[in-house]
């Protein structure tokens, strides 16, 4: 007894002295959607933010001058942020954390960052000081004082980060990123947090194969090209007897800019969400090419004797700058997790109803898919490029499962050589060559206002063309709606019905707008009297628990659960929740003793988390239960505390796994 006791005693005045601190190691993961995600290190290579002011010409000689030996210093383009190339790679990540101590030795270094390798091939990610993080909707209320309690050194940056409620970015002191990264990493381990992630510095790649310039035939709007495969296309010409467009109807880009005088292009002035401050978000420098094509593939201006055509021609593009191209030009740009997020706050306060993100980005952020989520949610259809990396795999943003995956066709409606498809795929559209403005004169990818665009680039604004076409036609139609008309108007390819090599089918415009069936709220192709599933999209009525609810409105999909109850609304209905009062979306069994909700065994955090609550005030465990040890029944107390003691350092018994505490 006098050795728990001990313990105790110990453990109580770290607490209270404020001693216990974060594990001080260099991470080299994150977390993404509450799974851990490995970051893999590139040892030749670091991140550096060199001080405001310092010349181009200076970053190799202020490197050398601290002892650390490069042999080049690449610029990214962004905030006089460079990545050095070491003389000799380094082996291990203490070696990298030691280097980057080094370095910041140096008052001309602000921040130094390991460099990770990216999810597409080529890619990096590094890390910046700011910190997304967003509280849990039960905690938002108390937002800013948890922050206080949680991460007393951050600064607020921005509250309500991206319109999104609880949302913040946070700003460190310190200027190392495996830092950085340790704190994001510590806050989204406790269970009142959402999410938190290094508002990370990344590389993408723009999902373009570009060709020369050849004013030819738009068969992917009305397929007369040699060789091509007849009425392989999106009966364009036929759908725009019905409608060309409408004005009000915008469509957003993601992009490195979109020239913003082409006489060519149905556009709006965009916004410049980088570091650079470009006006109306056009290009800012020579290889900021690619957003031009996009947009003209969307909204080329019709009947103007001019080039092309867009799919949806009097509708109108709008520019988000979202990164600054890699120079020399080789088809990369990089930017930072909170620009595209900003985009698509600024798009819910435009107007904007279509978007497209022709880009496979190097990383997967949690911000970004939340507000996808929210967006959506609010009435926002999102597109993006499958990727050009044949492969089974679906890139991000794409892989998100309500931005609709676009993957890429040949003239002959053959999945392109070079496209990817799998699992998540929505729609397959024109990837190959495909005619589309270009950047007037000597600028862009080629000497001329025109050029062959291709590549899954292509394809994702073909679709978004599309559905602002039925947008137009009904702009009171949900997101949803939108989706569920393209899926069951698309020409079907391949084995019958939805398989993952070509979606729901090659994407058809006057199909989509030709099927708004009388008596269908839900616009699946069925009458609602036959529909089990009447006020969401479920076309192919499946119903796996036989509950009469079809499973694309099922929050309990394998258990039968016919009125839907979830009363806390975590997308699970009571009768197969494990914990219905409380939110708890993986259905994770509630462990006594697991104070902190790690999901984890019992150890040390939680000790410290209960004896936080009992002797200095601390948040309480969520359910109270948690921290309920010995399963007393009554909230946590000392005798808790001394059970859990007993378990860890003296082989007692464990606590009792219990999965109804929370009723």
């Amino acid at each position: 007894m006098k050795k728990i006791e001990k313990y105790l005693f110990l453990l109580a005045f770290l607490i209270l002295s404020g001693l216990v601190s974060a594990n001080s190691s260099s991470p080299t993961y994150y977390y993404y959607q509450g799974q851990k995600i490995d970051l893999p290190v590139d040892f030749s290579r670091l991140a550096l933010k060199f001080h405001t002011g310092l010349t181009t010409a200076d970053p190799v000689s202020v490197v050398s001058n601290t002892g650390v030996q490069i042999i080049s210093a690449e610029p990214t383009g962004v905030n006089q942020r460079y990545l050095v190339t070491l003389k000799t790679p380094l082996s291990t990540v203490a070696e990298v954390d030691k280097n980057i101590k080094t370095l910041l030795n140096s008052p001309s270094i602000d921040f130094a960052s390991p460099v990770f390798q990216g999810i597409v091939s080529g890619t990096w990610v590094t890390i910046t000081p700011d910190i997304l993080l967003r509280f849990k909707p039960e905690f938002v209320s108390n937002s800013e004082l948890l922050l206080s309690i949680l991460a007393p050194e951050l600064e607020i940056i921005t509250k309500n980060f991206g319109n999104m409620s609880g949302a913040y970015i946070l700003r460190s002191s310190s200027r190392n990123g495996f830092e950085v990264l340790a704190i994001a990493n510590r806050l989204t381990e406790d269970p009142r947090v959402a999410w938190s992630e290094p508002d990370a510095h990344f590389s993408a790649k723009a999902d373009l194969t570009p060709n020369d310039t050849y004013f030819s035939l738009l068969w992917g709007i009305l397929n007369n090209w040699p060789g091509g495969t007849a009425d392989m296309d999106l009966d364009g010409d036929s759908a725009w007897d019905y409608t060309t467009g409408d004005s009000t109807i915008k469509i957003m880009v993601f992009e490195t800019g979109v020239q913003q005088d082409h006489p060519d292009i149905n556009q709006v002035p965009g916004f410049d969400f980088t570091s650079e401050g470009i006006e109306n978000g056009g290009p800012g420098n020579e290889c900021d090419n690619h957003g031009t094509g996009v947009a003209g593939c969307i909204s080329a201006i019709i009947n103007n004797n001019l080039g092309t055509i867009g799919v949806a021609p009097d509708c109108k593009t709008v520019s988000a700058r979202v990164g600054v191209s890699t120079v020399p030009c080789n088809g990369t740009w990089n930017g930072q997790f909170s620009w595209s997020v900003n985009a698509l706050a600024w798009a819910e306060t435009t107007g904007v109803r279509v978007t497209n993100n022709s880009n496979s980005y190097g990383a997967t952020f949690n911000a970004l898919t939340a507000k996808y989520d929210t967006t959506h949610t609010n009435g926002m259809v999102h597109f993006a490029s499958a990727g050009n990396a044949s492969s089974s795999n679906i890139a991000y943003p794409a892989e998100i499962p309500i931005v609709n995956a676009v993957a890429a066709l040949d003239t002959a409606g053959l999945l392109a050589d070079f496209s990817n498809w799998g699992v998540g795929l929505d729609f397959s559209a024109p990837g190959v060559l495909v005619v589309s403005t270009d950047r007037t004169g000597d600028d862009g990818y080629v000497a001329g206002d025109y050029l062959y665009f291709g590549g899954t680039s292509a394809a994702s604004p073909y679709s978004a063309g599309v559905a602002a076409l039925v947008l137009s036609q009904n702009p009171s139609l949900t997101s949803n709606e939108v989706e569920s008309i393209m899926r069951c108007s698309c020409k079907d390819l391949g084995p019958l019905g939805y398989e993952t090599t070509y979606g729901w089918g090659f994407v058809n415009a006057e199909n989509a707008l030709l099927n708004t069936p009388e008596s269908d709220l839900d616009s699946d192709g069925l009458s609602n009297q036959c529909d089990n599933c009447a006020a969401v999209s479920n076309p192919t009525q499946e119903d796996t628990d036989a509950d009469n609810v079809g499973d694309s409105c099922d929050n309990c999909l394998s258990v039968a659960n016919s009125n839907q109850a979830d009363s806390d609304t975590d997308q699970v209905g009571n009768v197969c929740d494990i914990c219905p009062n409380h939110y708890n979306p993986l259905q994770q069994p509630i462990k006594a003793g697991d104070a902190n909700a790690s999901g984890g065994n019992p150890n040390l955090t939680d000790i410290i988390y209960v004896v936080n609550y009992v002797f200095n005030s601390g948040l309480a465990p969520n359910p109270i239960c948690r921290g309920d040890a010995n399963a007393s029944g009554g909230n946590p107390g000392l005798a808790d505390i001394i059970y859990l003691v007993n378990y860890i350092f003296n082989s007692g018994p464990g606590p009792v796994k219990i999965g109804v505490c929370c009723l």
